[in-house]
């Protein structure tokens, strides 16, 4: 059985299309957590919503960098499965993610709860 392991170094700036693929689906796959764990967490109270708001605003920080590679080479593996570990050179910013999980939270956190407190019709 014959192994052949290729190990990719390509840019990971916003100009690489592979790099921007891996930075727009952290997003929304960020976006979407945001969302789920907002509605979840609609009947607790405001000041356990905000200490939580900021752990994960931190806490999304260091998981981005691994986010975006592992990612990039999922989708460098894909055409043929010959790539076995991409490692992308500078990468993309890291705080965007943060920012807008932190965001999406509060904004549907706002609604989920206004809809809960407004009289059905």
């Amino acid at each position: 059985m014959e192994l052949n392991f290729m190990f990719l170094e390509a840019d990971g700036s916003l100009a690489n299309p592979i790099a921007k693929a891996a930075f727009v689906t952290w997003l929304v796959v960020v976006v979407v957590g945001a969302i789920l764990l907002a509605l979840r967490s609609a009947k607790r109270s405001a000041s356990a919503n905000w200490v939580f708001i900021a752990l994960v605003g931190l806490a999304l920080i260091p998981f981005t960098k691994l986010a975006h590679g592992a990612i990039a080479t999922a989708l460098y593996n894909w055409p043929d499965g010959g790539v076995t570990s991409v490692g992308l050179w500078g990468g993309p910013p890291l705080l965007p993610a943060p920012i807008l999980a932190v965001a999406t939270f509060v904004v549907a956190r706002h609604v989920a709860r206004r809809r809960r407190a407004s009289p059905a019709v």
